[in-house]
């Protein structure tokens, strides 16, 4: 018998416990293939009872089955009996289960309830009323449900679990060459995994890849990134557009410019966007903060700007919404304190903005779709970060047009009703590029331009 070799990001699956384990991410990252590592090592150690299921399993062919059965040969594991439909450790008296849960009710899945570890795969297929009913009955103390998918709409059931439990940008880790992003709570473990976390990524594989990255950027971002699709020809912002614009190499032009969507409810997030001519940073997001806290780190980017030399105004948006309004109070009192200016060019512009205000365009029912609609002109300029939460908050807001003709944005109430967060992230990116003064996004002609 030869050792297992399981991929560093999915240490932790064999190690530590928690509830929920989360793998997802593209083609290539091994997810499926180091889960099943990790699950033959720990049947080994001891006696567990495992459930592999998927939503339709017609045939064994169909389950994982097959992945097991393979593995066990390649490291010559001969502890392990293969059966027809099922797998078992002679020597711990582990064994493996293989089913579908489409047909299942909730007291045909009674047997699953003495399961130790239950895997879901292709977590991304399995719909919303399955979950309900199988998730339930995973219920013996300390037992764990292992989730391994690939995003495929933005609001997947699956990925659910995710946002349930899990919040925030993650935590970037490495280990050697291979980058992943990994997530822990209290009850939960994620790993966002793709073709660069994984060690065996074969050169067939990158072939492919790279043809897809040069002529398909699209599904590039879907395929191999893990960035789930855009669900309509009625959202406002195209997919296409977006993805163009990450990390796109643009002029130099120094013009500081600051978005703040304050969070309204418990489970959003409060985000900052700075935008420094033609390039948007990366978000610097908060949940649970007050308004005192945005307003002194929107002080803080403002000093060290001051600090290094810039000279012009800094234009600060706010929404000014709810608790908005508190922090636009608190900027427009620091303009004014002597105290805290590092320097005499100290100067800041706070434009308060209010989304169902009246827009400036008539194409617009309102400020808010403006704003919107503003982001995916500047697209074809500007470069955003490489972040897939803003990628899927742009790319997945709905609009109509209503009986007067104008374009109206799809209400956050709604988009919650699709299984849809707030658009946090896009909301700060819609202020930060709103310019009041209107200047031009064009590559040759950045000066300010006048309205006729």
């Amino acid at each position: 018998m030869s050792d297992i070799l399981i991929s560093p990001a999915f240490e932790p699956f064999s190690k530590d416990h928690y509830r929920y384990k989360i793998a997802f991410g593209g083609r290539g990252g091994g997810k499926s293939e180091n889960i099943a590592r990790c699950l033959l090592v720990m049947a080994m150690r001891s006696r567990l009872r495992i459930a592999c299921v998927r939503e339709i399993q017609k045939s064994i062919r169909q389950s994982v089955h097959t992945l097991f059965s393979d593995l066990i040969r390649k490291y010559e594991l001969i502890d392990y009996q293969i059966t027809e439909r099922e797998i078992r450790n002679v020597k711990t008296g582990s064994e493996f289960l293989f089913s579908g849960l489409q047909d299942h009710t909730a007291d045909s899945l009674k047997s699953m309830a003495n399961i130790d570890i239950a895997w879901i795969e292709e977590g991304q297929s399995i719909t919303e009323k399955s979950l309900n009913i199988f998730t339930p009955t995973i219920r013996k103390s300390g037992s764990e449900i292992w989730i391994s998918y690939n995003r495929y709409l933005y609001n997947d059931a699956v990925h659910g679990i995710f946002n349930s439990y899990l919040q925030g940008s993650g935590l970037e880790k490495t280990f050697k060459t291979y980058v992943w992003t990994e997530w822990r709570a209290e009850n939960a473990i994620a790993i966002k995994v793709n073709y660069d976390a994984n060690p065996w990524f074969t050169d067939e594989n990158r072939t492919e890849l790279e043809s897809d990255k040069l002529n398909n950027p699209e599904l590039y971002n879907y395929k191999w990134l893990g960035h789930p699709l855009s669900m309509g020809d009625n959202c406002l912002i195209p997919l296409k557009s977006v993805l163009e614009s990450i990390n796109r190499e643009v002029k130099e032009w120094e013009h500081i410019s600051i978005g703040c969507d304050p969070a309204r409810y418990g489970d959003d997030e409060s985000v900052i966007f700075v935008r420094n001519g033609f390039r948007v940073l990366p978000a610097i997001t908060f949940r649970g903060v007050n308004t005192s806290r945005l307003a002194t780190e929107i002080i803080r980017i403002c000093r060290d700007y001051y600090t290094q030399g810039y000279t012009k105004t800094i234009e600060i948006k706010v929404d000014d919404t709810g608790l908005g309004a508190g922090v636009t109070d608190q900027l427009e009192t620091a303009q004014n304190n002597e105290k805290i200016k590092p320097n005499p060019a100290f100067n800041l512009s706070v434009l308060p903005l209010v989304n169902n205000a009246e827009a400036g365009d008539p194409d617009y029912k309102d400020l808010g779709t403006e704003l919107w609609g503003n982001v995916k002109k500047a697209l074809e300029t500007v470069s955003l970060p490489d972040d897939q939460e803003l990628i899927e908050q742009l790319t997945n807001r709905r609009y109509h047009i209503e009986p007067d003709g104008r374009i109206k944005l799809e209400r956050k109430e709604d988009m919650k009703k699709r299984g849809i967060h707030s658009p946090d992230r896009a909301d700060a990116l819609a202020l930060c590029l709103y310019n009041p003064q209107n200047y031009d996004f064009s590559d040759t002609k950045i000066e300010r331009k006048t309205k006729t």
